[in-house]
């Protein structure tokens, strides 16, 4: 999980919050993060699906940094604008916006 930090990160994302996003706890994140465990096959692709990137980059199997990009081409127009905007958030709001996903239930 060598770039798992490195995505959260860039993302602007806690622990916890991408815990919660994921269903999993913030101890599972943070051990995941520090080599102490690895994630299951369908966690691993959890990940790579939230982060919009392949498997082998997520686990640093690949030298293409493919990461979640504004300007990444498998993003239309609106997912780009959303994904500057939640990078303006701070924490609080960001939460909050979450929050308010959550209530939509998209399933």
């Amino acid at each position: 999980m060598r770039n798992l930090r490195l995505l959260r990160i860039s993302l602007g994302l806690s622990q916890q919050k991408l815990a919660e996003c994921l269903g999993i706890s913030q101890v599972r994140i943070h051990s995941y993060e520090t080599g102490a465990y690895e994630p299951d096959i369908s966690t691993i692709v959890r990940m790579a699906d939230f982060f919009n990137t392949s498997i082998d980059c997520l686990v640093g199997r690949s030298d293409e940094k493919e990461t979640a990009s504004i300007s990444d081409s498998r993003l239309n127009e609106m997912e780009r604008q959303l994904i500057k905007t939640c990078k303006n958030l701070s924490q609080t709001q960001l939460r909050c916006l979450c929050d308010f996903l959550e209530t939509l239930d998209l399933k």
